[in-house]
């Protein structure tokens, strides 16, 4: 029997693969500039909806935005082992230390600059998430491009 871990998990890896055959064909028809717009745009604006589910007590707040975030529910911290590892009042370092998606495009077979981008896609939702929050995020490291995680900064 699968369990829901598994089950959630795998349908992150599922959302990997549209992520893929989506840049695929935009990639053929627009170009990559053009479909990492398209796609950028459009995750970044899932992350903005996201955000409101966050609370008003959210807004501009570091401290209450990055525990929501690595707290959100037990199956996600487990599956993106998320852990806070710095906060101050004007700034939190959050660590992400696996990640579906990029277990999927490796398991894939794509190639080290293809994932690279598909990572910056994907991470326009955190980008619209914490911008929807009135919060800035710098994204430091990424396991996309085979850091040993990813490390985002929040201000």
């Amino acid at each position: 029997m699968t369990s829901l871990l598994d089950e959630v998990k795998n349908a992150h890896k599922v959302r990997a693969e549209i992520y893929y055959f989506l840049f695929l064909e935009l990639r053929k028809e627009f170009g990559v500039k053009k479909a990492k717009q398209i796609m950028g745009t459009a995750i970044y604006k899932y992350g903005l909806k996201k955000s409101k589910s966050y609370g008003k007590d959210k807004i501009n707040n570091i401290e209450k935005s990055a525990k929501k975030f690595c707290k959100r529910t037990k199956t996600k911290e487990k599956i993106f082992n998320t852990k806070l590892r710095k906060l101050t009042d004007d700034k939190a370092i959050i660590e992400i230390n696996t990640c579906p998606l990029v277990e999927r495009w490796k398991e894939m077979g794509l190639k080290k600059n293809i994932i690279k981008t598909l990572c910056e896609i994907a991470n326009c939702v955190d980008y619209g998430t914490f911008e929807g929050l009135k919060l800035n995020l710098e994204m430091k490291s990424t396991l996309g491009e085979a850091d040993d995680c990813c490390t985002l900064v929040l201000t």
